[in-house]
């Protein structure tokens, strides 16, 4: 299957323009020669059944329709020579190909396949591609390793130091954008890239949108959720955040959730806008989320006007989410290594931070954005249907 696909990416021209190529291996035989290896496995494995074996039934001749008087149709001809019986054969074969029995009729939403077998072989294409595309795989495993490296060297052993809260917070919070942006800058060309070739392959009854883009958005998740576990694991233990199971889950749950809203918030501008409009409208729109995330403004310090804005980004219900799991649920003391530490105990630097740090502000921040997953994935497939009809 992973061959017939290639030579279908190949003929799209997701490889470059290698048309002539393919014209050239056609008529030397190519196709004749791929078909041929096919039936021999075919035959050697005995999956070609035998023709199809038909009983006829032998002609009546025909009888006196007139009861047996003078005014019926006589058994024979004028000439006195009787009806011959036409003899057929005792059976007949036919191709498989020509018994109508053996037809798969359509489906009645037009398509030769069940929506859930599409599903599969189009999940199966999507992680083919993804693994396939080295060069970015590789450039998301390279990135999540340097910066981990880089972020866990810069704040060092500053996980239980009581003197440098502030500097922790901070690395909580680049931790957030790091998240955001691996997960939506990728996927924001999901389908502006794909878009040609998508409408022709559904115009052409291939497939529905249904199963498209549910493999096309649950195709990547795992590779996403890898990444960002392995990315979390790094720096969690080196900087020396509290070594508690329940903290490292809550914090690891949190990391995850905001990848996969920043992911599903990139296909949605992706389904919205072109290459250009995305790439650009993509980073700019995280702006504002940023800025009323929590770290760089509290809550009470933003005018009463303008109150309800942070509640709109996912970053301050994600940032609230890390700052509880790290410093919430009665955190002890923290170690001070100085002659004055002012956020000796966590709950002080809560307060400061304008956070709750109980179990039920952890549950609400981590389902708003199970929510937002949710919400943001569905308006990303309206997105695309309206946009499929525009094409039509």
């Amino acid at each position: 299957m992973m061959q017939c696909i290639f030579v279908m990416e190949v003929a799209c021209g997701e490889h470059g323009d290698y048309l002539q190529k393919l014209v050239i291996a056609v008529n030397a035989g190519r196709c004749k020669k791929f078909a041929n290896l096919a039936l021999d496995t075919a035959v050697s494995n005995r999956l070609i059944a035998n023709d199809i074996s038909k009983e006829a039934s032998p002609l009546k001749p025909p009888e006196d329709v007139g009861g047996g008087g003078g005014g019926g149709i006589p058994a024979a001809l004028p000439n006195g020579s009787a009806v011959k019986t036409p003899t057929t054969p005792a059976t007949c074969t036919t191709s498989l190909l020509d018994s109508s029995e053996h037809l798969t009729p359509l489906e009645k939403n037009g398509f030769p396949t069940t929506g859930w077998q599409q599903f599969v072989i189009l999940l199966k294409r999507s992680m083919y591609i993804i693994l396939m595309d080295k060069t970015l795989t590789r450039m998301r495993l390279v990135s999540h390793f340097i910066i981990g490296c880089l972020i866990g060297l810069i704040y060092y052993d500053i996980g239980d130091n009581a003197a440098k809260v502030m500097s922790n917070a901070g690395c909580l919070f680049f931790c957030v954008m790091f998240m955001m942006f691996t997960a939506m800058m990728p996927t924001i060309l999901t389908f502006p890239l794909e878009m040609s070739i998508f409408i022709r392959e559904h115009l052409n009854y291939w497939y529905s949108l249904k199963a498209y883009y549910l493999a096309k958005t649950l195709a990547d998740i795992p590779f996403q959720i890898i990444l960002t576990t392995c990315y979390v694991v790094g720096v969690y233990f080196i900087t020396s955040q509290p070594l508690d199971a329940q903290r490292f889950g809550m914090f690891l749950l949190s990391a995850v959730l905001i990848a996969l809203v920043s992911q599903s918030y990139g296909l949605l501008v992706g389904a919205a806008f072109n290459i250009e409009g995305g790439v650009f409208l993509g980073p700019i729109s995280t702006i504002p989320m940023v800025l009323f995330s929590g770290f760089f403004a509290n809550l009470e310090d933003i005018p009463y006007y303008l109150k309800w804005l942070p509640y709109m980004s996912y970053l301050k219900y994600g940032f609230e989410a890390s700052m509880v799991a790290i410093y919430g649920l009665n955190r002890g003391k923290l170690e001070c290594k100085i002659d004055y530490c002012h956020f000796k105990y966590p709950k002080k630097f809560l307060d400061q931070m304008s956070m709750n740090g109980d179990m039920n502000t952890y549950l609400i921040d981590i389902g708003v954005l199970s929510g937002l997953f949710v919400f943001l994935r569905i308006c990303a497939y309206f997105v695309l249907r309206i946009k499929l009809f525009q094409n039509r």
